[in-house]
């Protein structure tokens, strides 16, 4: 049985196709889970009135502000996650449309 790098050097075309399909389809995932944490980002900041880096300064020692920091924090280490990911997606996408 050949080696799957031996089936895309024979057959490029699909292995791109292959390749700029499942691109497409992680980016579309990515794109609804940053839409969907953008939404529970702006609702911290419509609920507390200011922006993560505001509220972390002006946090108090309460238990709740703590687990809405926490939250909160996540989902801003959650959105560059993704972000990132978008951004090596793009480059995946654009080498194989140069280099395959």
């Amino acid at each position: 049985m050949a080696s799957a790098w031996e089936l895309i050097k024979k057959n490029k075309p699909l292995a791109k196709s292959i390749l700029l399909r499942a691109v497409a389809e992680r980016r579309k995932y990515l794109l609804q889970e940053l839409k969907r944490v953008n939404e529970r980002m702006k609702a911290f900041e419509e609920e507390h009135g200011m922006k993560l880096s505001d509220f972390e300064k002006d946090m108090g020692d309460s238990v709740k502000e703590h687990e809405t920091w926490f939250e909160w924090k996540s989902l801003a280490e959650l959105k560059r996650a993704i972000e990132d990911e978008l951004n090596e997606l793009e480059e995946a996408h654009r080498r194989a449309i140069e280099e395959i």
